[in-house]
């Protein structure tokens, strides 16, 4: 891993020879500290390179690049262009897309193109094989993958740069990386989601409130040069990171942060509710759920609980009648397990008794566990 903090190109854990740049380092605000400049520079990974791609493994980094035109070099490993065994990370200004080819001779070739996220400015790549399998990721979500039978070895005894491929391109390559890791093993999804360092964007959900209520806005941006929420209407400051928001009635917040020579732009949505307004016969359950962790109603609860004031119970039946799960509060949620066992799909029902408004209501329904 190399952060580059305050342009030290040495790597964190010393396991391989520092980074080199063709001339002196310079560095400008970055996901965390500090990053580097890409414009006139060429930077080379002096690792063991053809080795590293005898098996499985992990290369990964984050760009900002400046607006610009053209195909732009990133990252290559090749002795000549249009060389039979090569790598090469290429970005295209026109339809905002990664584009990464590997070849070994002339009949082993692999192609994974991802388009960059519009949601931020930097773009953090990880590009890792598991077996004969080749998968891209950008900010964290796998964009395109490649199950091959054979195993691409890139043994063309070239170094890993960025910005220096010998192919003439037509784009010049302007912006800051940072962030630079390979691993001689394969990242699966989970691993490389947490590797993403989250930037220019807004980390609060779409949110409920009371009328009356608030809730904290929360975003984040290390390098912005300015920041601005619309509409500013029930905001504490329209030009911090972390605002509070009173609105008085449904509203989209729209954040923009201007990073360097870069606009970012992410949205949250607010809902206000007027309990007074509510019917409280109207509880709101989905009819059927699967849990499968997929993060797609994996879940079973009621999704306006706040109309509840007292759960009396709130019980899930099976078809026999036999209680299989009772709910202690009204925020409680069931995820299709009884007694620790995964229960089978099927039909299963449930009653509730709750008071709203000081009047008692009871409901019946049922609903479909899909697994």
């Amino acid at each position: 891993m190399f952060p580059l903090n305050q342009c030290d190109l040495s790597e964190q854990n010393r396991f391989v020879p520092s980074l080199k740049t063709t001339s002196t380092a310079v560095c400008d605000c970055g996901l965390e500290g500090d990053a580097l400049e890409l414009s006139g520079q060429t930077i080379t990974l002096e690792v063991e390179n053809d080795t590293l791609f005898y098996s499985d493994f992990s290369l990964g980094f984050s760009v900002l690049l400046e607006p610009g035109s053209g195909n732009v070099d990133l990252l290559s490993k090749m002795k000549s262009c249009n060389s039979d065994t090569s790598l090469s990370i290429v970005f295209q200004h026109k339809d905002s897309s990664f584009v990464c080819n590997f070849q070994q001779g002339f009949d082993k070739i692999v192609q994974l193109v991802g388009k960059s996220d519009p949601a931020t400015c930097w773009q953090q790549l990880a590009i890792t094989r598991i077996g004969g399998q080749l998968r891209l990721f950008i900010n964290g979500k796998l964009k395109d993958e490649e199950n091959t039978g054979f195993i691409l070895r890139l043994n063309n005894k070239q170094p890993l740069q960025f910005n220096g491929t010998p192919c003439l391109l037509t784009g010049t390559t302007r912006g800051l990386v940072d962030q630079i890791f390979v691993a001689n093993y394969g990242l699966n999804a989970v691993e490389v989601h947490d590797e993403l360092l989250l930037q220019d964007q807004i980390l609060t959900k779409d949110s409920l409130i009371f009328l009356g209520g608030s809730a904290m806005l929360r975003a984040v941006a290390h390098c912005a040069t300015s920041i601005e929420w619309l509409p500013s209407n029930g905001l504490s400051n329209n030009k911090i990171l972390q605002p509070i928001a009173s609105p008085t009635q449904d509203t989209r917040y729209v954040l923009s942060i201007q990073n360097l020579f870069c606009r970012a732009v992410d949205t949250v949505l607010i809902r206000v509710v007027d309990t007074s307004l509510s019917d409280c016969s109207l509880l709101n359950l989905p009819t059927a759920f699967s849990p499968n962790d997929d993060q797609l109603n994996d879940r079973f609860f009621i999704s306006n609980n706040y109309l509840i004031e007292t759960l009396q119970y709130f019980d899930i039946l099976d078809r026999n009648g036999g209680i299989i799960y009772q709910f202690n509060s009204s925020q409680d949620v069931w995820d299709g397990n009884w007694k620790g066992e995964r229960l089978n799909t099927g039909t299963y029902y449930y009653r509730i008794g709750y008071t709203c408004k000081g009047q008692s209501y009871k409901k019946k329904g049922a609903v479909f566990l899909l697994r």
